[in-house]
């Protein structure tokens, strides 16, 4: 068991530990998305494979989905209160229409759907960018128990790192240097250990909320 797939079982299994705690309560769809990754790595990925008709692309490209759906849901239920609300759907719609026309008309569904996935990673960058912005222009907010903070910065981060190695893989020059292998591994891999660690903070934060706001240094 690789490195990503033990840490991805972990926050898996803080998100289930913490599940009944967690608030607020959209963000348990998180966990849901986290138990479909465990599923879709360990077993789907690994071995499910029919020639000529699906491979690990396939599995990626459709996992893909679950994912979008799940993060562009908690950002319509974050961004509730601010005017950006109403424009995640179409954005949402938009980002999901163009993954099918890629893998259906462009591509294939054996090919990773590069093109819009960085869109995708792009509008998750953006939205996360906004609510954190809208935190910089109220009077006072505790980040350390917000657990939406550190869900942004985790989003900021892998979605950044992703988009970056998504990049490079349409690219095709950028596979003739020495090191590009690794170095897309080591960016995958880095990605996912801040992903999954932030999202375990958040998942904490909301377990221990209570005890922690009756800290005198948690008090404003």
């Amino acid at each position: 068991m690789n490195s990503s797939l033990i840490i991805e079982y972990f926050s898996f299994i803080v998100g289930l530990f913490c599940f009944r705690s967690i608030s607020p309560k959209y963000l348990r769809w998180i966990v849901l998305l986290l138990g479909i990754t465990v599923l879709n790595e360990s077993f789907i990925v690994p071995y499910i494979h029919i020639p000529k008709v699906y491979n690990r692309d396939t599995s990626y490209n459709i996992f893909s989905f679950f994912d979008m759906i799940t993060w562009y849901y908690v950002f319509f239920r974050m961004l509730r209160a601010s005017p950006a609300k109403k424009w995640i759907p179409v954005i949402a719609g938009l980002v999901v229409g163009f993954s099918v026309v890629e893998l259906t008309f462009l591509g294939s569904w054996k090919t990773l759907h590069t093109n819009s996935l960085r869109v995708y990673s792009l509008t998750i960058i953006l939205l996360s960018i906004y609510y954190l912005y809208r935190l910089l222009c109220e009077k006072y907010h505790n980040l350390i128990l917000d657990p939406l903070f550190y869900i942004c910065c985790a989003c900021l981060i892998y979605q950044g790192l992703l988009f970056l190695n998504l990049t490079t893989e349409a690219d095709l020059t950028y596979w003739k240097l020495k090191y590009a292998i690794r170095f897309f591994h080591e960016l995958q891999i880095t990605s996912n250990i801040f992903y999954y660690l932030l999202l375990c903070v958040a998942f904490f934060v909301c377990y221990y909320r209570d005890r922690m706001s009756k800290l005198p240094m948690f008090r404003r």
